[in-house]
């Protein structure tokens, strides 16, 4: 299983690359990581359409989970360094005992790095997937993080976030297969 989520981490890495990537973050801790990129499809004066995908692999929770989803974000108003933004993302993976999901969940986000606090900046997400758009084993997903990054260049952050995800299964319940704090860093492109 291990050997699987490496090859398929890294072969992740290789077909993004190419697609000019707005970002990429690498998520580490001892018993988890994770890759994500963003990709803006579409970009005018009131924000982004951006594109992203995400492999995680969870050895702790024996979690193998993807995702690509979408997202609309902007600045609102006369708040600087707030950016805010919607979206819906197409899950799917393997959990242990064998359960497989389907989910597609809607959700917010946001990030506020106001140019006084000098590079450093607070963020957030939450995603939910409601019954009906939940298939395979699985029944719901809810999906939450909370971040601290500090800008070390204007194209690197560092950060440390803390990611949830609970799924609830049509069998076995409710259940967290995805939770830690995770360290790792953003580069822009």
């Amino acid at each position: 299983m291990q050997m699987k989520a490496i090859v398929l981490m890294l072969g992740f890495v290789l077909f993004a690359a190419p697609a000019w990537t707005q970002s990429l973050e690498i998520h580490l801790n001892d018993t988890s990581a994770q890759v994500r990129y963003e990709h803006p499809l579409y970009g005018d004066d009131y924000g982004l359409t951006l594109l992203n995908n995400r492999f995680l692999f969870n050895d702790d929770k024996n979690t193998v989970l993807g995702s690509i989803g979408l997202d609309f974000v902007g600045a609102p108003g006369n708040v600087p360094g707030l950016k805010v933004g919607v979206g819906s993302h197409l899950y799917g993976g393997r959990t242990r005992d064998s359960q497989a999901l389907t989910a597609v969940g809607v959700g917010l986000r946001s990030h506020y790095a106001p140019p006084r606090l000098g590079g450093l900046g607070f963020g957030g997400k939450i995603l939910y997937s409601p019954k009906i758009l939940t298939f395979m084993d699985a029944e719901r997903l809810l999906e939450t993080s909370a971040r601290v990054d500090f800008a070390i260049t204007p194209k690197v952050r560092l950060f440390a976030e803390y990611q949830r995800i609970r799924v609830d299964f049509e069998d076995h319940g409710t259940r967290t297969i995805d939770e830690g704090v995770r360290g790792g860093f953003q580069a822009l492109f």
